[in-house]
Parts: structure tokens; sequence; C-alpha cells
């Protein structure tokens, strides 16, 4: 009997789900030597701070043929333990990006049995159902906040009936502004965009203590005390910038559809950022004075969407 298997392909986490397990890696290689026909590479943890090292999926979808190239060994080595009596779900990005669905699809092209689903539609089923086809029957709304898109989708059933991906906000670009406002207030400190997401992870809203972190300040390595209230500004800012989003996403969406997603419909707000400390309670209220409906989360929305396909995979597999 085929095995089913979800796989989220992020631009920074790549999550598997196996019916048992999960299994999480970085979505980054680095080429460590080797012959221009025989290159030898490493993945995830083990190429993170190579000075080499390549986010393949940086921009949610690769962008070249180079960057197709790498994902495609990435993939090759992720899916390497993986019977071939499995069926593949992988959850891509929502992205009006032509060539990068293309370049993904090519290379994708050489595991016999798999789908693709969206991100947003795999954490819908994660959250609302214990089996795929449950999903039929429902109109949902889903809002994934990722690494380098926010999306919005309704869905009919199987059906996606709206959607939009706006490039901003995001959580790279939010990374980008703590580094840089770290650097102003750190007196020049270096904080790479990498260092800036782990800040923002340790973050909450709901705490307002200060910590410490070292970083390097003047070519040596120092301990600072990073302001809660600093930060608090800047999160505070991006999830006013994802509120925004929603209601103009919204005002798009066709009345007949609206009232229908209100009278009997779900809300589920997923990806990586639903995960920032204390974030859940402000979305949430303001999704309830829009649509009176109460938003779901998963409980990690960085895995949500891996779970979610698996259980995909596992209707493909049994109808």
């Amino acid at each position: 009997m085929l095995e089913p298997v979800g796989v989220k392909l992020g631009s920074l986490n790549t999550v598997v789900a196996y019916r048992k397990r999960i299994i999480r890696e970085l979505t980054v290689v680095a080429r460590t030597g080797g012959s221009l026909s025989n290159p030898r590479y490493v993945f995830s943890h083990s190429a993170f701070r190579h000075s080499s090292a390549v986010y393949p999926l940086r921009f949610g979808m690769p962008t070249s043929e180079e960057s197709a190239s790498l994902l495609s060994e990435y993939v090759k080595w992720l899916l390497k333990d993986i019977s071939e009596e499995s069926f593949i779900v992988f959850a891509v990005p929502m992205m009006n990006f032509e060539q990068g669905i293309a370049l993904l699809k090519k290379l994708l092209s050489t595991i016999k049995a798999k789908q693709l689903f969206t991100e947003a539609f795999c954490t819908a089923v994660n959250v609302l159902c214990r089996r795929a086809t449950e999903i039929e029957d429902m109109i949902f709304l889903v809002a994934n906040l990722g690494s380098t898109t926010t999306e919005f989708a309704v869905f009919d059933g199987f059906t996606r009936r709206a959607s939009r991906s706006y490039p901003e906000p995001s959580g790279n670009q939010l990374d980008r502004e703590i580094a840089s406002l770290l650097s102003e207030r750190l007196g020049g400190a270096y904080i790479s965009d990498n260092e800036a997401r782990e800040i923002k992870e340790r973050f909450s809203l709901d705490n307002p203590r200060d910590f410490s972190l070292k970083v390097l300040v003047g070519g040596r390595i120092r301990e600072r005390v990073i302001r809660n209230e600093w930060l608090r500004e800047s999160i505070n800012s991006y999830l006013a910038d994802v509120l925004s989003k929603t209601e103009e996403f919204l005002s798009q969406v066709e009345p007949e559809l609206l009232s229908r997603l209100v009278s009997f419909g779900s809300v589920v707000v997923g990806g990586g950022m639903c995960n920032l400390k204390g974030s859940r309670k402000v979305i949430a209220e303001k999704m309830e004075e829009l649509l009176d409906l109460k938003p779901s989360f998963p409980k990690d929305g960085v895995a949500a969407p891996a779970l979610g396909a698996r259980l995909i995979a596992e209707h493909f597999i049994t109808s």
C-alpha cells in the first residue's frame, strides 16, 4: 500500500510529514567541492553557515535554472529515504509567477506519485479536518502569513473562488526592518537577516521583558540588551499591514461569495508568521470585527501545510 507523505517546500523551512513522524529541515544548499560535472553539496543545517550557502526558494519559487538545479539537488537529498511506495503531496506558495511554477513542476516531474496544492489550502485541511474529504462541504477564507508573501484565498470545497498574493508585508521584509533598526540602536552593530529572524522569534507582544544578545560591534563580539519597545513598533506595524491587506482583499471578493462565507464559513490564519508570540490575539480580534467569525490557527504555522498535505495524500490513496 502507498504511504502518504506531505511536504512543505518553504523559502526558509521545509517540513516532511509522515503518518507517525515529522522531519524539519532548512531549505538551504551549499556546494563544497567536486568537479563541474560532479559537484558535491551539503544541505540544511550542514549548509546553514557555509560561505557558499544558497536558499533556492528565497523568493518562494525558483527564479532561474540555477536555483531550480540547486532545488532539484535539495529535493533528491530530502526524499532519498522515502520509499517508492509513497504518494507525495507538495504544499507550495500561491504565487502568480509562471516561470517559477514551471521550473518547480519540471524539477518535480521525475516523482511519479505526487500532486501539488497551495500552502493555504493544505493549512486549512490541517486545521479544519480529520480527513481531507471533509473539506468538500466547507467554504472558508485562508490568510497565509509567510516569509515571502502574504496570501489570501476563499475556497468552496476544493475549488479556489478568490485569491490574491501580496509581496508585502512579509516575514523577510520584517526581518530586514528589524536588522536595520537594531543596527542603528546598537551603535552600528552588524545584524544579519537570519539573526533578526531569531530575535523576532524570541520577542513576545505578551511579555514586555528585554533580553540580551551577543552581537558584532566594531569587529568584536559584545553582549547588548535588546529593548522590547524597539521591536514592538515594528511587529505592530507588520500586523497592521496584514490586517489592512485583509480588508483590501475582502473588498474585492464577490458580494454573494462573501455573504456565504460570513453566513456559513470559517476563517483560518496560517503561515510561519502566525507563530509570532502574542500576535494571534491581535489578528483574531480584528478578523472578528471584519467578518464576525472567530479565526482558527494551526498549532504550528510552519508544519501545518505539510500535515494537511499528508491528509490530502491519504485521500488520493484511498479514493
